[in-house]
């Protein structure tokens, strides 16, 4: 049996007990030993869920109520996509529950109510997501953001780790240098997601056209000089060519993982 090499999209179910795919998580760590967690992938966290959480937060707080917040995110979802829309879902999620659960109620105790499931959702997936049982933590990024969410204390925003959801901004991009010392992979990966080679499905996301933009700005600046512009959008590529031997690049996105693993001769597994 392959050892696991686990995505983003099983961090984040191993870091949400509410999820539906949170106990499957946990199997397929079990059965996948040894299992490994690039730091790569909470810095995806950081930057995605997290940071979506964090925003709906900081939006609720500084709008008049709930729903002028969901209002405020949707007008700008032309603009951000499935971004925009994740955080209205957010705000609407807990302003369902606050609703649920309260008798009676004023605009205020709905306002605290959703601005608490927010804090706690964000707080509890960053740190729970950071120590799943049988998960060794490998491939150090020197450039990550580290250490537990911060609230402003003037203006009570949710924060990243030293005020900061990205990189650092001083440090060159370690996920680029991880990933140039398989200079071979990284050419298979950008000739696996040319147009030509891939389903009209992948070959008309917007995610396949920048990852593999990104991998050929790595192959012609080098490591040294990669635009950290391009960090996040080298996304399951990253996985892909730094799933160790042994294992099995485990997702719950195969789609995307099926023609960058075919060419590397990598496994996929699902939770």
């Amino acid at each position: 049996m392959a050892g696991s090499f686990l995505d983003t999209t099983v961090v984040v179910d191993l870091g949400t007990p509410s999820s539906p795919g949170h106990t499957k998580a946990i199997s397929l760590v079990s059965a996948n030993q040894p299992s490994l967690v690039a730091e790569y992938a909470y810095r995806e966290l950081l930057a995605g869920p997290v940071q979506i959480l964090c925003d709906a937060h900081n939006r609720v707080l500084a709008a008049p109520s709930p729903a002028e917040a969901i209002a405020s995110v949707l007008k700008g979802a032309a603009f951000a996509g499935r971004t925009s829309t994740a955080k209205a879902h957010a705000v609407a999620t807990a302003l369902h529950a606050a609703l649920s659960a309260t008798g009676t109620f004023s605009a205020n105790d709905v306002r605290r109510d959703v601005l608490q499931s927010l804090m706690h959702r964000a707080t509890r997936l960053w740190h729970r997501a950071q120590a799943p049982q049988g998960v060794t933590r490998t491939q150090t990024l020197a450039c990550a953001s580290r250490g537990p969410l911060a609230v402003d204390p003037s203006t009570k925003a949710l924060r990243g780790p030293g005020n900061e959801f990205n990189c650092s901004r001083v440090q060159r991009c370690s996920a680029a240098r991880h990933m140039a010392q398989h200079a071979a992979d990284v050419t298979k990966a950008v000739d696996a997601l040319h147009p030509s080679k891939l389903s009209d499905g992948l070959k008309g996301k917007q995610e396949t056209t920048s990852r593999r933009k990104a991998l050929k700005e790595l192959q012609q600046a080098g490591p040294e000089s990669f635009n950290k512009r391009y960090c996040r959008a080298l996304g399951d590529a990253y996985f892909a060519v730094m799933c160790p031997p042994g294992h099995a690049v485990a997702t719950t996105n195969t789609s995307d993982f099926d023609p960058l693993c075919a060419a590397l001769g990598k496994s996929i597994i699902t939770p």
